[in-house]
């Protein structure tokens, strides 16, 4: 199979098995749920593995069939920007290449996940806009007070009236396979406040399974668990991926109620951290959306100038946020669009050779938000919802994003 001319093809439902909170399976942490929820409760990872719908899932991908589980993936490369798809192909290729290529030749499958991607609830202490309420308990609590103050709002919350979401597993569910997991990913909520993941990474450890796992997960930078970090030490490798998507004020408001101070204090902690381990490595992903658009240059300033993280291997990895699509950058009017983007230019074209380079990512995702025409049904969503929000929280985005104005006049 030639993947370039494969659109669709993606090595995860081969090698990877993922949960959802709640012990839903979805194929991957970006994908859309199945057109029918899939409950895993009581159903053992490998029979899963082998069930009637991976092995459909797995059929389309190869023959070049697109799937609604995998249409953020597809808008991204729309876009010219690399996807989750295509990264985890390079980066299994790179990896395992004979075992790539026996996979891709549609003649085999490994007989058990050789990675878990496993949500760990959704108990967070953040209540981004950004987020879903399956993802974070507060934001669940949040949309049920919006219903309450704004009946045309509508919001989506979890089903049966739960705000608190168990881990997509069961740790019983995943002892007979752990031997031979060569890869874990830990998504939340926030891991590091995670019962269920803490419980996993003291098993793998006492077990003495970690030599052999490489560990990836996502941290809110709201703390610094020193016990949880501490039992990373002896895995194969550690990936931290760091969110932050404001300074100062503006991380106040896209973060709330995280502390800037307190999230500034904890990257600098991971930093420390990392740097004194060969096995670390920090990532950071802000996450660009309609409401820090014209801020993402304070970003880049922070991260090239300040921090130098070029000069300390810390990757930036932007995420351009899809959905809620109210909130995506791509629906931005024109000016405000290329306001935001000569902003980023002028601090981007003031660093030098080696810093571009590094930094040419978070450059590409910037400009890609002139390939959308604006959208003024999603606008006003953004518009509603958003005062909303603020009339909820007693702050006004005004004060970290002046442009609001603007498009509320649209329409107001």
């Amino acid at each position: 199979m030639d993947l370039k001319e494969n659109k669709t093809f993606c090595i995860k439902p081969f090698i990877q098995y993922s949960s959802f909170n709640d012990s839903y399976f979805r194929l991957c942490c970006t994908a859309k749920e199945p057109a029918e929820r899939i409950s895993t409760n009581n159903l053992s990872i490998k029979d899963f593995y082998s069930s009637d719908y991976l092995k459909n899932t797995r059929k389309s991908l190869l023959e070049g069939k697109k799937i609604h589980e995998c249409s953020e993936c597809y808008m991204l490369e729309k876009n010219n920007l690399e996807s989750d798809r295509i990264s985890a192909n390079r980066e299994f290729k790179e990896g395992f290449p004979e075992l790539y290529d026996k996979i891709v030749s549609g003649n085999f499958t490994p007989e058990s996940p050789l990675v878990l991607d496993l949500r760990v609830g959704n108990k967070c202490n953040l209540k981004c806009q950004s987020c879903f309420p399956d993802l974070s308990n507060g934001v669940n609590d949040d949309r049920v007070m919006l219903n309450k103050q704004n009946s045309k709002i509508n919001f989506a919350i979890n089903k049966n009236g739960k705000s608190l979401l168990n881990a997509g597993f069961d740790l019983n569910q995943l002892k007979d396979i752990l031997p031979n997991i060569i890869e874990l990913k830990l998504i939340g909520g926030e891991p590091l406040i995670s019962p269920s993941a803490l419980d996993l990474i003291k098993y793998i450890d006492d077990k003495k399974l970690s030599k052999n796992i490489s560990l990836k997960f996502h941290t809110n930078l709201t703390t610094f668990n020193s016990m949880f970090i501490e039992l990373l030490s002896n895995f194969k490798s550690v990936t931290i991926t760091l969110s932050m998507d404001g300074v100062g004020k503006k991380n106040n408001y896209l973060r709330f109620p995280s502390k800037w101070d307190t999230c500034y204090s904890n990257l600098l902690s991971f930093a420390d951290y990392s740097s004194k381990r060969d096995n670390f490595r920090l990532n950071i992903s802000p996450v660009i959306q309609l409401s820090n658009i014209t801020s993402t240059h304070e970003l880049l300033y922070l991260f090239a100038k300040k921090l130098q993280l070029q000069e300390k291997h810390i990757r930036v990895f932007p995420i351009m946020l899809m959905d809620p699509n109210y909130l995506s950058a791509y629906i931005a009017p024109i000016n405000i669009k290329e306001k935001a983007i000569e902003l980023f230019s002028n601090e981007f074209n003031e660093l030098d050779q080696h810093s571009k380079n590094y930094f040419k990512e978070f450059k590409d995702a910037m400009e890609s938000i002139l390939l959308e025409e604006p959208n003024e049904k999603l606008l006003k969503k953004y518009v509603d919802i958003t005062l909303s929000y603020d009339k909820l929280r007693n702050h006004s985005i005004k004060n970290v994003f002046p442009e609001f104005e603007q498009i509320k006049n649209l329409f107001y």
